[in-house]
């Protein structure tokens, strides 16, 4: 019903009186309603609507992968985040390694610092060289050494008085 009101104000709509056409170059020019115009509104308004019906898809599409993107993004950023996390507290092991390793270097540099340089060392040899320590004798060597001449005097000592004392028969 509404729809024939419409076709119908619309074929007025391009009417006027005899009078008030005007002539000469900015005439009013009446204008003619194809007879099928009913159906080419319908048509119009279904086309409309089919579109609305498309783009409204599409922005609920757009908005399901906006929500898709942005929990993955959130996902993603938690990942993120652990990971620099575990490599600050990387860093922060090596820092602590390497002040651990640059302590002991100091400390091995101040004991190098205090051993005999090669001068020294050289010094000692020709001492040891001169003196020659092989030919020294040890403790227990020298003992065995007194041991055994104290065992031959008394050895000697006792042949030496049995000879000397005449023998009873």
């Amino acid at each position: 019903m509404e729809q024939a009101s419409l076709v119908e104000g619309y074929k007025e709509y391009g009417k006027h009186s005899e009078s008030e056409q005007k002539k000469g170059l900015f005439a009013l020019k009446s204008v003619e309603v194809p007879p099928a115009f009913g159906t080419d509104i319908t048509d119009q308004i279904r086309n409309v609507s089919r579109r609305l019906r498309i783009l409204e898809e599409r922005s609920a599409n757009q908005r399901k992968n906006m929500q898709v993107l942005e929990h993955s993004m959130l996902g993603d950023n938690k990942k993120v985040q652990s990971q620099v996390r575990t490599l600050q507290t990387d860093f922060d092991d090596l820092k602590k390694q390497i002040y651990e390793m640059k302590q002991n270097f100091d400390l091995l540099t101040a004991e190098l610092s205090e051993t005999a340089k090669r001068e020294d060392i050289i010094v000692l040899e020709k001492y040891i060289n001169l003196w020659e320590p092989l030919n020294f004798v040890t403790r227990n060597e020298v003992e065995k050494i007194i041991q055994f001449i104290l065992e031959n005097k008394k050895a000697t000592k006792t042949a030496v008085d049995s000879q000397h004392t005449p023998q009873k028969a």
